[in-house]
């Protein structure tokens, strides 16, 4: 059965189960996984804050929720012994698909730790290296860049990112949600297809291909790509509907952008009508390519549009 020990009780309340298992005294939260860690038969960790550095730890071999009790108002939480490395893969996750992420920490002065998360190591550079790594090697990392979600099989995750408005730069993130080393194929847009790419931490160089197999990537890890040659740069020009607008397809705004990219020559602009949340669920818009930058303004149309043309 897989691993399960619930953030809440389903009714709002953090978590406070208690999976029991062996007193290994008062240490920080990183020895407490580490003790875990050095134990064949531990899964989970149950502790206590004594202070913002510093829990009451025991070790369990407990992983089902079924096997731990709700200890309401005994100031005890319970992680898994892979806790740690899920929620870096969570918190690099969302910063490449460009969110800010934070992590609400539950404990005695823990919210004002400087800890990036409970159990957090402060010997682990993992942070840094995403920054100094990845995240600051590409202008597509920016908060203004599209970002869209590619296929890709199980356990993989991948995300496109693209500054479509400035550099046209490029990147391709995957991720490893299984613990071991995996490989796993992701499936790409036929305008990256030939196209050569740089592994962002060690440099390493990849050709992609319609299926691209993404080899050895780690256990709850990543790899990231950045293209050699960048995307087209889109520009914005007017709120206006074109006239000229007519087939359309609702879809993402990075999927719009990429539509046209996708054209080639066929495609010389985008006509955006943005779609109420009720109708779009705030993802999707509805993209009109245009086979020539020209745009006659109708102004008959009272919702929310965007005309960008295509930089040469």
């Amino acid at each position: 059965d897989d691993a399960s020990i619930p953030v809440h009780d389903n009714t709002g309340e953090v978590n406070s189960w208690d999976c029991g298992g062996t007193l290994q005294g008062n240490m920080s939260m990183p020895a407490c996984f580490q003790a875990c860690a050095v134990d064949e038969n531990c899964k989970s960790i149950t502790v206590s804050w004594q202070s913002k550095d510093e829990v009451s730890c025991s070790t369990s071999p407990a992983y089902q929720v079924e096997d731990c009790a709700w200890a309401d108002g005994a100031g005890k939480v319970s992680f898994l012994e892979d806790s740690p490395k899920k929620t870096r893969l969570m918190l690099a996750l969302n910063t490449v698909s460009g969110l800010l992420p934070s992590v609400d920490m539950w404990g005695n002065d823990a919210w004002w730790s400087n800890d990036i998360f409970p159990g957090a190591d402060d010997q682990d550079s993992w942070m840094l290296d995403l920054d100094t790594q990845v995240i600051s090697k590409s202008l597509a990392f920016k908060h203004t860049s599209l970002r869209q979600a590619l296929a890709a099989d199980s356990p993989g995750y991948a995300v496109l990112r693209y500054d479509a408005l400035y550099s046209g730069e490029v990147t391709i993130t995957t991720f490893n949600f299984d613990a071991e080393d995996a490989d796993f194929n992701v499936y790409l847009y036929d305008s990256l297809v030939g196209q050569t790419a740089k592994d962002m931490q060690n440099g390493a160089p990849w050709q992609l291909g319609s299926t691209t197999t993404m080899l050895s990537v780690p256990g709850y890890g990543y790899r990231a790509l950045k293209l050699d040659a960048p995307w087209p740069v889109f520009e914005f020009q007017t709120t206006d509907r074109c006239a000229e607008a007519s087939n359309s397809e609702q879809t993402t705004l990075a999927g719009c952008f990429i539509k046209c990219i996708e054209m080639r020559a066929g495609c010389g602009a985008v006509n955006i009508k943005w779609l109420a949340s009720d109708a779009a669920e705030g993802k999707l818009v509805e993209c009109f390519p245009l086979v020539t930058a020209s745009c006659t303004a109708d102004s008959s149309s009272e919702d929310a549009w965007s005309y960008f043309t295509r930089k040469p």
